[in-house]
């Protein structure tokens, strides 16, 4: 996915550190956000490290209680390759933090939208305004849909021929598991497609606010969060913390915010949902 710049509108430069799930986005133009991307990155190199000094303590262990040759091979497993990996991200950020006209401060601020690079037209931006709207589910969104849907199909498959021969086995100590773990990934799938129909009622009749990322953050096997920040008609700030299921946006970044009226705490951003308008 293609990164722009939100402060001078070029292409942006996406960077991941060699340990771990962190991603950060700069701009190699203007320097946008280019000392938050070398913290993050060099906080990620501290965490290598710290894996490296435990396994230094785990590799003396091997070689007391196992001899030198389990010592080696643990040292190169939980030693050296943490290490190169922190080097590398060092290395990354020190090249992130040459870029001219950053910030002195990787001190993470409030943003405003309002001194941001507009990034949608004038048409577009009355387009949002005007309800209802007609949103759609974008290729990922259908993909998502399609697997949640499947997975609950398969689920309920699943719990018939578990207990279409023995109806006694449900009322078991292992049955009550297993329908335990069946009702749990069931109510996931329910709670998506729930999720999903609300933010298609904000998108078709909510009102439009533009709005930007405050944080972002990569979770390990799990999908990227955000935490966006915009203010209702009335200039109340609001925060809210969601998932980013495009894996493309990062501090700073602008959002388009659809809200309820008359409970802004319900809201939702376009750029990062399963979701198209036309």
């Amino acid at each position: 996915m293609k990164l722009t710049c939100p402060a001078c509108g070029r292409e942006a430069t996406r960077v991941r550190a060699a340990f771990g799930d962190e991603t950060a986005a700069y701009c190699q133009n203007c320097g946008w956000n280019a000392a938050l991307a070398a913290a993050k990155l060099r906080s990620s190199a501290s965490v290598a490290q710290g894996v490296a000094i435990f396994g230094l303590l785990l590799a003396l262990l091997g070689w007391y209680r196992s001899g030198l040759r389990a010592g080696l091979l643990l040292a190169c497993g939980f030693v050296l390759l943490p290490l190169a990996m922190a080097w590398l991200t060092r290395a990354r950020a020190s090249r992130v933090e040459r870029i001219p006209g950053q910030p002195a401060s990787a001190t993470r601020t409030l943003p405003s939208a309002g001194h941001l690079v507009a990034t949608d037209t004038a048409e577009k931006t009355l387009k949002y305004q005007q309800r209802p709207r007609g949103p759609r589910l974008t290729w990922r969104g259908r993909l998502y849909s399609a697997g949640v849907a499947a997975v609950s199909i398969l689920l309920i498959l699943f719990a018939c021929l578990i207990y279409r021969d023995d109806s006694q086995a449900l009322f078991s100590p292992k049955g009550l598991l297993i329908l335990g773990g069946f009702g749990w990934y069931a109510w996931l799938c329910g709670a998506f497609f729930v999720s999903r129909w609300k933010e298609f009622k904000l998108l078709t009749d909510g009102a439009f606010a533009r709005g930007v990322v405050f944080v972002q953050q990569d979770l390990t096997r799990s999908m990227p969060r955000i935490t966006y920040t915009f203010k209702d008609s009335m200039g109340t700030p609001f925060q809210k913390r969601v998932i980013d299921f495009t894996h493309g946006l990062f501090e700073g970044m602008p959002v388009s915010v659809f809200y309820d009226e008359r409970e802004p705490s319900r809201n939702m951003a376009l750029e990062s949902s399963l979701f198209r308008l036309d």
